[in-house]
Protein backbone atom coordinates (compact mmCIF):
# COMPACT_ATOMS: atom_id res chain seq x y z
CA UNK A 1 0.00 0.00 0.00
CA UNK A 2 2.71 2.46 0.51
CA UNK A 3 4.23 1.77 -2.73
CA UNK A 4 1.08 3.08 -4.51
CA UNK A 5 0.76 5.84 -2.32
CA UNK A 6 4.49 6.34 -3.29
CA UNK A 7 3.92 6.13 -7.06
CA UNK A 8 1.01 7.97 -6.78
CA UNK A 9 2.31 11.22 -5.09
CA UNK A 10 5.37 10.79 -7.68
CA UNK A 11 2.83 10.92 -10.38
CA UNK A 12 0.81 13.74 -9.37
CA UNK A 13 3.48 15.65 -8.17
CA UNK A 14 5.48 15.43 -12.21
CA UNK A 15 1.77 16.00 -13.61
CA UNK A 16 1.71 19.46 -11.78
CA UNK A 17 5.08 20.77 -11.52
CA UNK A 18 4.43 20.36 -15.75
CA UNK A 19 1.44 22.48 -15.45
CA UNK A 20 3.16 24.79 -13.74
CA UNK A 21 5.64 24.80 -16.37
CA UNK A 22 3.39 25.42 -18.81
CA UNK A 23 1.51 28.68 -16.98
CA UNK A 24 5.13 30.22 -16.57
CA UNK A 25 6.14 29.30 -20.29
CA UNK A 26 2.55 31.37 -21.43
CA UNK A 27 3.39 34.47 -18.59
CA UNK A 28 6.94 34.79 -20.24
CA UNK A 29 5.86 34.84 -23.69
CA UNK A 30 2.50 37.42 -22.61
CA UNK A 31 5.43 39.53 -21.35
CA UNK A 32 7.46 39.43 -24.68
CA UNK A 33 4.74 39.90 -26.73
CA UNK A 34 3.64 43.48 -24.43
CA UNK A 35 6.98 44.35 -24.42
CA UNK A 36 7.31 44.60 -28.63
CA UNK A 37 4.02 46.74 -29.09
CA UNK A 38 4.59 50.54 -28.80
CA UNK A 39 3.07 52.50 -25.92
CA UNK A 40 2.99 56.01 -27.12
CA UNK A 41 2.12 59.56 -24.81
CA UNK A 42 1.28 62.43 -26.45
CA UNK A 43 2.57 65.39 -23.93
CA UNK A 44 1.40 69.28 -24.32
CA UNK A 45 4.28 71.01 -22.74
CA UNK A 46 2.71 73.97 -23.20
CA UNK A 47 1.87 75.93 -19.67
CA UNK A 48 -1.40 75.36 -18.23
CA UNK A 49 -3.56 77.97 -19.21
CA UNK A 50 -2.47 77.45 -22.98
CA UNK A 51 -3.75 74.62 -22.69
CA UNK A 52 -7.12 75.60 -21.03
CA UNK A 53 -7.36 78.39 -22.92
CA UNK A 54 -5.86 77.84 -26.84
CA UNK A 55 -7.14 74.83 -26.87
CA UNK A 56 -5.16 71.01 -27.17
CA UNK A 57 -5.27 67.32 -28.82
CA UNK A 58 -7.78 65.36 -26.56
CA UNK A 59 -5.34 62.42 -26.98
CA UNK A 60 -2.63 64.19 -25.14
CA UNK A 61 -2.11 64.96 -21.92
CA UNK A 62 -0.64 68.51 -20.44
CA UNK A 63 3.21 68.55 -18.62
CA UNK A 64 4.22 71.97 -18.78
CA UNK A 65 7.91 72.09 -20.00
CA UNK A 66 8.94 73.94 -16.19
CA UNK A 67 7.93 70.93 -14.95
CA UNK A 68 8.30 67.80 -17.32
CA UNK A 69 10.69 66.58 -14.67
CA UNK A 70 8.16 66.22 -12.13
CA UNK A 71 6.59 63.63 -14.70
CA UNK A 72 9.20 61.05 -15.48
CA UNK A 73 7.66 57.88 -13.68
CA UNK A 74 5.01 58.49 -15.62
CA UNK A 75 6.70 58.74 -18.98
CA UNK A 76 8.86 55.46 -18.07
CA UNK A 77 5.10 53.40 -18.88
CA UNK A 78 5.35 54.34 -22.13
CA UNK A 79 8.24 53.27 -24.94
CA UNK A 80 7.17 55.91 -27.49
CA UNK A 81 6.93 59.86 -26.64
CA UNK A 82 5.64 62.28 -29.08
CA UNK A 83 5.87 65.89 -27.46
CA UNK A 84 3.86 69.17 -28.96
CA UNK A 85 3.47 72.66 -27.88
CA UNK A 86 2.44 76.07 -29.64
CA UNK A 87 4.83 75.69 -32.63
CA UNK A 88 7.51 72.95 -31.86
CA UNK A 89 9.77 74.97 -30.18
CA UNK A 90 9.20 74.12 -26.37
CA UNK A 91 8.69 70.66 -27.85
CA UNK A 92 11.66 70.96 -29.02
CA UNK A 93 13.60 71.83 -26.08
CA UNK A 94 11.10 69.05 -24.58
CA UNK A 95 12.60 66.39 -26.64
CA UNK A 96 16.14 66.99 -25.74
CA UNK A 97 15.44 67.41 -22.12
CA UNK A 98 13.98 63.72 -21.85
CA UNK A 99 16.75 62.48 -24.19
CA UNK A 100 19.09 63.66 -21.45
CA UNK A 101 17.03 61.94 -18.95
CA UNK A 102 17.20 58.41 -21.06
CA UNK A 103 14.22 58.48 -23.09
CA UNK A 104 15.18 56.93 -26.32
CA UNK A 105 11.67 57.33 -28.52
CA UNK A 106 11.10 61.26 -28.75
CA UNK A 107 9.61 62.62 -31.32
CA UNK A 108 9.16 66.10 -31.86
CA UNK A 109 5.43 66.65 -33.45
CA UNK A 110 5.61 70.36 -33.63
CA UNK A 111 2.35 72.39 -32.97
CA UNK A 112 -0.53 70.27 -31.02
CA UNK A 113 -2.36 71.75 -34.00
CA UNK A 114 -0.52 68.62 -36.09
CA UNK A 115 -2.04 65.75 -33.28
CA UNK A 116 -4.31 63.09 -35.03
CA UNK A 117 -5.94 61.38 -32.14
CA UNK A 118 -7.65 58.94 -34.31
Amino acid sequence: MRKIIVVFTLFFGSLLAACNEQKNSSAQDKTVTESTNKKTIVVDVRSREEWENDGHADCAVNFPLDELELYTDTLKKFNHIEVVCKSGGRAANAKEMLESMGFTDVVNKGSWENINCH
